[in-house]
């Protein structure tokens, strides 16, 4: 998939979640103040607008099955 920005996120999943394909700078923005960069919820296959609260064992789930 292409990534015009470079930021590791692909532009259809950026334009999905409204951020903007071409700025580099949001891949490594924690747009939801969870802890975790964009990048890390799109590897990750979480919510980058949802703040979620993973220190909360309940929270914490596999999310790649």
């Amino acid at each position: 998939a292409p990534d015009t920005d470079g930021d590791g996120l692909p532009d259809d999943w950026e334009l999905t979640n409204k951020f903007d394909s071409k700025n580099p700078a949001d891949g490594s923005a924690d747009t939801d103040g969870d802890g975790y960069t964009n990048l890390e919820e799109f590897l990750n296959r979480t919510d980058a607008r949802k703040s979620v609260n993973y220190k909360e064992p309940a929270n914490n789930k596999h999310t790649l099955h």
